[in-house]
């Protein structure tokens, strides 16, 4: 996770000092004293109180009184999306999309969401997305590994596990889906949506 970070904050770096941002699913806080330090704005968002209050503790600590820390739990993106209609000229969704969405509908309900967030931007805003890799050579590294080292993932066939990781074919995964896996997550299906 932390190249992923890196990455976008030197994409990000022409923002510095000017934009609005929002971290949506910002778990507990991670990314929020980076973000502290280079935007005169953030909200960070997320959908677990527990996420929320580490994120609000962290905040506190490191004295960012810039920042807003929003729970959306039980609120939902809506409203979140009514209180900051326009408001974004960055949205950071950074491990985020894996987790969005309901079994069997996850990458219709994923092009949703993305829709719903794009109107919390200014006109010409941007929403920057990293997402794990969990198809192709490195998915069949990982999975071979834990296998061969008998550490616990998900059971998979060999069959499944070589789809995945030379095909980049999760069909038969995305059925055990769940918002908190990554199982059956395929980043390639992400992009063509």
């Amino acid at each position: 996770k932390t190249g992923h970070f890196e990455k976008v904050l030197r994409y990000t770096r022409p923002l510095f000092g000017k934009a609005k941002v929002l971290d949506m699913g910002c778990a507990d806080g991670f990314f929020l004293p980076s973000l502290s330090n280079y935007f005169p704005e953030v909200v960070c968002a997320d959908i677990d109180k527990g996420h929320c209050e580490s994120a609000e503790w962290l905040k506190n600590k490191i004295g960012a009184k810039h920042v807003t820390v929003k729970c959306t739990e039980g609120a939902g993106l809506n409203e979140l999306c009514s209180a900051y209609k326009g408001s974004f000229d960055l949205i950071f969704l950074l491990e985020v999309m894996e987790h969005v969405g309901e079994p069997g509908t996850m990458f219709k309900d994923k092009l949703e969401f993305l829709e719903k967030l794009s109107g919390c931007l200014t006109p010409g805003g941007r929403i920057i997305i990293t997402v794990p890799v969990m198809t192709g050579p490195r998915f069949l590294l990982q999975r071979t590994g834990l296998a061969l080292l008998g550490m616990y993932r998900e059971p998979l066939t060999w069959g499944e596990i070589l789809q995945a990781g030379l095909f980049n074919n999760t069909t038969s995964l995305e059925q055990r889906w769940w918002p908190q896996s990554h199982l059956g997550f395929n980043h390639h299906k992400l992009i063509r949506i």
